[in-house]
């Protein structure tokens, strides 16, 4: 007997304990099943006939048993569509700017309870940024202005960078941003290139290419390249130092200097000749070589008087 009543309190026990763990495990699940929401979808802007994906889920708290609806609100003129697919909500804008969508979004469980939260989608046409330069040749030593236009009117505040192709250039300043303000057609901010002064006589015309962007390409494209031409101001040429040069028949000697104007691409070399009475005269060197590196450094030629008998 005693045994059979021992047995008995076990099993009741045990039987009541699992009874308890069994309500308590279900009243558990149900808590954590029931939807809450977390954090707000925000309200995004969408350019024409583009797509935006929003995982609904990341909304919900308790969402790992719940099933999402949505719904759209006032929408009559196909200023978007939606699809949901599991979590993933995919939204389309149409071909309509400027007008706003409100979608509804609904969380429900196993129990049925829901969550629901609603936001506005806004359809807009990006806007298409162009440079223009304030002269588009100018010298070296020479500077221009850049400024930044934009159709239609920016949706948003932005900031644009400048860049340049070349060295044969630099911004004023070291600025090279322009900004934008909300509902504006034209930039703010001054940006201004200077024209390298590099005394080289290369080309007689250089180009720079003129280009921009921004952080923001899912409201502002285009930024067309423009082409900034640069004059060379550098005439080449000799200079001289020391000049008349006088010397007597009776082996007389004086001399002269010459250096280049200009700094050259390469290897330069100056001939030397006489004009006139050649026989009243010698110079010790027939020619000068200049390079890149010893071009502005004047180099001395010698001249001697010769008797000639005349």
């Amino acid at each position: 007997m005693i045994r059979r009543y021992i047995a008995s309190r076990v099993s009741l026990s045990l039987a009541t304990t699992l009874a308890t763990f069994a309500i308590v495990l279900g009243a558990s699940l149900e808590a954590n099943a029931q939807p809450t929401l977390n954090g707000y979808i925000d309200s995004p802007f969408i350019p024409v006939s583009q797509t935006r994906t929003i995982n609904v889920s990341n909304y919900f708290g308790g969402s790992n048993k719940a099933s999402f609806t949505y719904s759209l609100a006032g929408d009559t003129s196909g200023v978007v569509t939606a699809t949901l697919s599991g979590t993933t909500l995919t939204l389309r804008a149409g071909s309509t700017t400027g007008n706003t969508s409100k979608i509804f979004v609904t969380a429900t469980d196993p129990n049925n309870n829901i969550a629901t939260q609603d936001f506005d989608v806004t359809v807009y046409d990006r806007s298409y940024v162009t440079l223009t330069l304030a002269s588009s040749r100018i010298d070296e030593g020479d500077t221009t202005s850049v400024t930044a236009s934009v159709s239609p009117p920016a949706i948003s505040s932005a900031t644009f960078t400048v860049t340049l192709s070349s060295s044969g250039a630099s911004f004023v300043g070291g600025n090279r941003t322009l900004t934008i303000s909300a509902s504006s057609t034209s930039s703010t901010g001054t940006v201004k290139i200077l024209a390298t002064d590099d005394d080289v006589d290369g080309p007689e015309t250089k180009s720079v290419t003129v280009s921009g962007s921004s952080s923001n390409t899912s409201k502002f494209y285009g930024f067309p390249n423009r082409t900034l031409t640069i004059d060379d101001n550098d005439t080449r040429g000799l200079v001289f130092s020391d000049t008349p040069v006088e010397v007597s028949e009776a082996g007389g000697t004086d001399t002269y200097r010459v250096k280049l104007a200009t700094m050259p691409t390469g290897a330069v070399t100056v001939s030397l000749t006489r004009r006139g009475d050649t026989g009243a005269a010698t110079l010790n060197k027939s020619s000068l070589s200049f390079s890149t590196t010893n071009w502005n450094t004047y180099q001395s030629v010698q001249v001697t008087g010769v008797n000639d008998d005349k």
